[in-house]
This record gives structure tokens, sequence and C-alpha cells, in this order.
């Protein structure tokens, strides 16, 4: 079976952040990158070693068929290209814009907060794209994680598409102040 795909660089290095170790939890560990070629599949490799439990850490994945350049300086960051990931689901991808949002606070500097606004907004934009056309909503069977779906359960009504538009213009509104 081939890995999962990441499509950026980016989007790989936030599911390795939220992935904990396997055998201890432990949340750090310090990755290191490698491409590749498994069985005339292209991937990219992390490795790093667990600082708590010293138990090797291994993850790969599949490179895209056509990377993506890297966005453009005033946007900051970007996960990944029209479709929706494969990685992490839609539950975990609004946890993250929230957390990434609540970090700015009134004394953060201002490059720190647009920085941190900006992967709030693209993270947003990655919940936005497990959206069907035409649907209200993004659709239940779409979380597949546990704390995607913890996520969901907490509160259904912010994964409505008026919902989440209304979040990505406050977020935008809130970079834009910085």
């Amino acid at each position: 079976m081939a890995p999962p795909q990441a499509r950026t660089n980016a989007e790989a290095r936030l599911y390795l952040e939220l992935t904990p170790c396997g055998r201890c939890a432990e949340p750090d560990a310090e990755f290191h990158a490698a491409v590749l070629d498994l069985d005339g599949v292209q991937v990219t490799r992390y490795t790093a070693r667990c600082p708590r439990c010293g138990a090797e850490r291994v993850y790969d994945f599949q490179l895209p068929d056509r990377p993506l350049p890297p966005p453009p300086a005033d946007e900051g960051v970007r996960f990944g290209g029209a479709e929706p990931s494969r990685l992490l689901d839609p539950g975990v991808w609004l946890w993250y814009a929230d957390d990434r949002a609540a970090l700015v606070r009134a004394d953060t500097d201002p490059a720190t907060a647009r920085l941190l606004l900006a992967t709030a907004v693209a993270a947003l934009d990655e919940v936005l794209k497990f959206l069907p056309p035409g649907a209200d909503a993004v659709p239940e069977a779409t979380f597949a994680s546990a704390e995607g779906h913890y996520v969901r359960s907490r509160a259904p009504g912010r994964f409505t598409g008026a919902s989440l538009a209304a979040e990505r213009e406050r977020l935008l509104a809130a970079r834009e102040r910085r």
C-alpha cells in the first residue's frame, strides 16, 4: 500500500507536529527529511528519535505529482492545493486554526501576529475544501479522526459554509489590523 500523500512540506510537518510518539506520547521530536524511491513511488521520509523514550519515529508521505510552489510572501502559508487533505480531517484543521488565532495577544509583535493569523486563515481554507459544491455544511463522513469528531461534536454549527466564511473574514480583518 502506498503511503499517504502530503500535498506540501507544511502539511507533512503539521501532521508530524500533531502526532505524538506511539510509545510514550511525547509530542516533540526533531524530524529530518529525505526523498526516497519506494518501489517506484517517490516519498519524503521523515525520521526522528523520541527525546523521551528513544523510539525511532518514521513517517513516509507520497509526493504529489506536481509539487506546489511556495506561496507568495504576503500569503505566508499554504498547506495544499484545491483538493482536501488526506492527512488531516476538517475538525483537526479547524482546531489548528483556532489554536493559531488564540496565540495572538495584544502584546504579540505585529509580524508574528500576521503570520499566526495567516496560518489560521490557511487552516480554515483547508476546512472549506471539505465543503462539497452546493452543500450547506462539511459532511460528517469527512471527519476521520477522534480529534476531528470531538471538535465537530462540540460545535457542529461551526462547519457550515456560512460560519466558516464569516470566521475566515474575521481572521483576515484581524490580520489587516496588525
